[in-house]
């Protein structure tokens, strides 16, 4: 559904504003986020920065774009098998080096050697909203939904289509989830927020570049 390449694009957002962010991944490497960032930022294709099918004009920007990115305060920790506990250490690190001010975790599930145990789900869940509370920060953290929305007629997600979602619903301040109303419009993605501690319920519109992993706002906000 492109729900990584969403984190990233916010968390670069905050991070062109000066906002230090760290960058949990549990699944993709850091050389994998560093080339989506890259497309991202230059408009060429993901696919030839990462099979290095670059003519010299491309290089060329490539360069330029990496010297621009690695001035970020963006920091990212893609090491394996890491514990909520590891997170905690990093984000507390990082807060005291940067003044971290936002933490990114990809994804929620892969944080424990046991995904289908619904109380290790939730132990992570309460220790990330633990991890916010202490340092102050939002914590964004990408969820698994379940397989049974694939076999209900409305294919538009609700909070129970979270995978263990009862402990993530009563953690989260705000729960959003990325849906393609239209299935032949595969460019056109909608944001659903289905629960908000602090504000409205609505919607976002966006065009999605798979190819560059770019979001762009259409211009359909409705809350």
């Amino acid at each position: 559904m492109g729900k990584s390449a969403f984190a990233l694009w916010i968390a670069k957002k905050v991070a062109e504003q000066n906002y230090p962010v760290l960058f949990v991944s549990l699944e993709m490497s850091g050389k994998q986020i560093g080339t989506r960032l890259l497309s991202s930022e230059t408009m060429v294709p993901y696919t030839l920065i990462q099979d290095g099918a670059l003519n010299e004009d491309r290089k060329a920007v490539i360069e330029m774009a990496d010297k621009s990115l690695s001035l970020l305060p963006f920091a990212i920790d893609d090491r394996a098998g890491q514990t909520i506990g590891d997170i905690r250490i990093k984000a507390r690190r990082e807060q005291v080096r940067t003044g971290l001010s936002l933490l990114v975790v990809d994804y929620l599930q892969i944080a424990t050697p046991t995904p289908d145990d619904v109380g290790e789900i939730a132990r992570i869940s309460t220790g990330l909203k633990s991890i916010a509370k202490d340092l102050g920060i939002p914590v964004i953290a990408l969820s698994q939904m379940s397989r049974n929305i694939q076999h209900r007629d409305s294919k538009e997600p609700v909070l129970a289509d979270l995978k263990q979602s009862s402990q993530i619903e009563q953690d989260a301040d705000l729960v959003g989830f990325l849906y393609y109303k239209n299935p032949k419009k595969r460019n056109s993605l909608t944001f659903l927020v289905k629960k908000h501690r602090n504000g409205a319920l609505g919607e976002v519109e966006f065009e999605f570049n798979k190819d560059n992993q770019r979001f762009t706002e259409t211009g359909g906000r409705r809350f």
